[in-house]
């Protein structure tokens, strides 16, 4: 799986917060005089594009229009997005937190395999400290046992997911 770029999260999270299919900038805009939690989303959609010319002629929002005025110009797109993983002082804390949210969405497999690693060892201490086997634990819980085997024998986190792996640790700790 490709790994989520800025420029595709923007286009995703942009289209979620207007409630509309479209990526359209003067629709976009348009949008904003009703949720003006699209200023920053948008205006670095527009960055990422090349389309920050064009987002000034079309909008007419007053907010859009004022953080557009006190956006720095004239960087690229890859000093745009170093700028905003050092919490450069020159973008206000709006685009900050949508580039949070991206680097949140970006590592979120890895923070979940992390968590599902250190579920892993507190499984097996409870498991082995209760003396519950594998299969008692497949059946009570109706998991599917290829996997729940490779999870607690090997390790291999890939096998199952963060609510599986909370539901034998809940489970565990339950009895």
């Amino acid at each position: 799986m490709r790994r989520l770029s800025f420029r595709g999260f923007l286009s995703q999270y942009i289209r979620a917060l207007s409630a509309t299919d479209t990526n359209n900038i003067r629709i976009l805009a348009n949008k904003v005089c009703e949720n003006h939690r699209l200023v920053e989303p948008l205006i670095l959609f527009a960055m990422a594009n090349k389309k920050t010319d064009y987002l000034k002629r079309v909008a007419h929002d007053t907010v859009l229009c004022e953080v557009l005025a006190h956006t720095p110009t004239g960087l690229s797109w890859g000093e745009v997005q170093n700028a905003l993983a050092d919490c450069d002082p020159s973008f206000s804390t709006g685009f900050h937190k949508v580039y949070s949210s991206y680097i949140s969405v970006r590592d979120r497999v890895q923070s979940n395999n992390h968590t599902k690693k250190l579920m892993h060892s507190r499984i097996l201490d409870l498991k082995n400290k209760k003396q519950i086997s594998n299969y008692r634990l497949y059946t009570d819980l109706k998991i599917n046992h290829g996997n729940l085997n490779s999870y607690l024998k090997h390790g291999d986190v890939s096998k199952v997911g963060l609510n599986t792996a909370e539901k034998v640790l809940q489970y565990l700790t339950s009895i």
